[in-house]
This record gives C-alpha cells, structure tokens and sequence, in this order.
C-alpha cells in the first residue's frame, strides 16, 4: 500500500509539471513580487519516503527464509520559517520502523524469534532556494539534531539470548533537494531526494 500512495504523489507532481506550460522560458531574475514563499511565511510538510532503509538492513537480509515483516514509514514532517525569501529554518522529524518474526527450528522443537528497530530524529534544519518564484520552489538543505535508535531481538531459543541496545551515537543528519509546486496559494506538493532515512519522500505542504 505505501508503494501505491507513493507512486499516486509522484504522478501528481508530474501532472502539475505537465500543466505548468508557462514555467518553460520563464526561469528569470527573481523578483520579490513574484516569490512564491516570502520571509514570514510558515510552511508545514508531511510525507513518505522509499526505500525503508531499516526494512532494506533488518528485514530483506533476514538470513532465515520463512518470516513475516512489517515496516512503518519512513514518515517526513517538517515546520518550515522563511527568514528572508531565499533562507529558512526549521524542524525535521523522521520516522521509521522494521519489524521481523520467524521459527528457529531445533530438531522438533520450535521456537519463535522477533527483531525490532526503530528510529526517531529531531534535526534542526537550514534550507537554502535557488529558485521561488509564481508556483515553483527549489531548495537544498542539511539538518543536524538527536536521533533516537533501538534494537530489540527477542528469542525462545534456551542457549539464545534476548537483547535491547540503543543507539550508540544519539546523532541526526540529513541532506536533500527538492521541489515544491503550489497547486493553490496555499496548498502545495513536494518532492525531495537525497538522506533523510530514505532516498526519495514526497508529499503535502501548506502555506500559512
């Protein structure tokens, strides 16, 4: 499911791209008067992101064949504060989870095993955009901030032990680019790439 939502924003971006014809030729001077986002505004964003990065570690090199799995984002929000019309600051939180169950068989018994990780970042953020103008706005930022990591393996095996461990550095980081179109004055969608927990997010921003 979370493969189709993220295909679905992805062509809605393209449709928007498609319909701009007035954006061809139109890449100029900016102007203040024309900026699509101004020093002031606030703009918040949710989205999702592909690929699970902890589904990719913990659940498709599980060794043992026969599992069941789930994952959990990663999940993208952002609160955005433009302090002139080409720089912002901010907060970004990301968030994901990888979950994997099997049956460790010994002989004829049967014992059920369960690893777990999850992760949590809260990274302060600066943007810069290199292009904010009618409908468009392109950006690339970086973020650093604290991230919270944990790892929970959980055995029946009697000679296996059961474990908890956090993360060994607590530290957030990310970089990306991207680009957002406004399809109204203040609803937009957005499409980022780069290292946030996963390669590409895309999703929702609103203008306030």
């Amino acid at each position: 499911m979370k493969k189709i939502e993220f295909i679905i924003i992805c062509l809605l971006l393209t449709i928007s791209m498609l319909n701009a014809s007035d954006f061809k030729g139109s890449i100029k001077l900016l102007d203040k008067q024309s900026f699509t986002l101004d020093q002031g505004n606030l703009v918040f964003s949710a989205g999702y992101g592909v690929p699970n990065f902890a589904g990719f570690m913990y659940i498709n090199n599980q060794i043992n064949p026969v599992h069941i799995s789930s994952e959990v984002g990663p999940w993208h929000f952002k609160a955005e504060y433009f302090i002139s019309d080409e720089i912002s600051i901010g907060l970004a939180t990301n968030i994901v989870r990888a979950r994997s169950t099997w049956v460790y068989v010994d002989g004829a018994k049967h014992y059920k095993e369960t690893l777990d990780y999850s992760s949590t970042s809260f990274n302060f953020r600066f943007n810069y955009h290199y292009f904010n103008e009618g409908n468009w706005d392109i950006y690339a930022g970086s973020g650093i901030g604290y991230r919270y990591s944990e790892t929970n393996f959980f055995t029946e095996v009697p000679n296996r032990k059961s474990y908890s461990r956090p993360a060994i550095l607590p530290i957030g980081f990310e970089i990306t680019g991207g680009v957002r179109y406004f399809i109204a004055e203040n609803i937009g969608i957005y499409l980022e790439t780069g290292l946030a927990k996963s390669l590409v997010q895309g999703g929702l921003a609103i203008k306030l």
